[in-house]
């Protein structure tokens, strides 16, 4: 009887190396799928009895350098910190209702704010 022979390339080897690179693979499509950052964990869930809030600062700094690296071509400094940003968490009232009105993110009126975005972006606006 004649076998066929399956070609050297082609036959399964579980190799440590094969395993190794087949569940870093896994891992790397799992936390992509999943929308976390590689090597890294959730936080615990929150279990204290005040809501939390929160809100992102930016703030401008005196121009400080972090390392002494400067451009070849015009001398100024590669890594010059501008502003920093931080994350400042607070306790909240659950359900609680402010009486001022809404910060608007777009500001009105909101067609001629989206024309201009529009052209600014190379998009016709017109239907």
């Amino acid at each position: 009887m004649s076998r066929s022979r399956i070609p050297p390339i082609l036959r399964p080897r579980l190799t440590p190396k094969y395993v190794a690179c087949s569940i870093a693979a896994i891992y790397v499509v799992y936390c992509w799928l999943w929308g976390m950052p590689l090597l890294s964990s959730k936080l615990p869930a929150y279990t204290g009895p005040h809501a939390v809030g929160t809100i992102d600062i930016e703030s401008p700094c005196d121009g400080r350098k972090t390392s002494d690296v400067k451009f070849k071509s015009t001398g100024q400094p590669a890594f010059l910190l501008e502003t920093v940003l931080f994350s400042v968490y607070y306790p909240a009232v659950k359900g609680a209702k402010s009486d001022k009105p809404k910060h608007l993110w777009v500001p009105k009126p909101l067609s001629i704010t989206a024309e201009g975005y529009a052209k600014f972006a190379h998009i016709s606006n017109f239907l």
